[in-house]
């Protein structure tokens, strides 16, 4: 049973930090789109 929580806890470990790494690229490219659209804007 003790070996099995320490797997379970190491399995999770890696699954949230690319959880929050596809997170922060999400934003980036919202944000990036977001700069486009406004310069696209300002062009017009």
């Amino acid at each position: 049973m003790h070996p099995y929580i320490t797997t379970q806890k190491g399995a999770m470990s890696p699954k949230h930090i690319i959880s929050k790494s596809i997170l922060q690229h999400t934003r980036k490219i919202y944000n990036w789109r977001s700069n486009m659209k406004r310069t696209y804007d300002r062009k017009i």
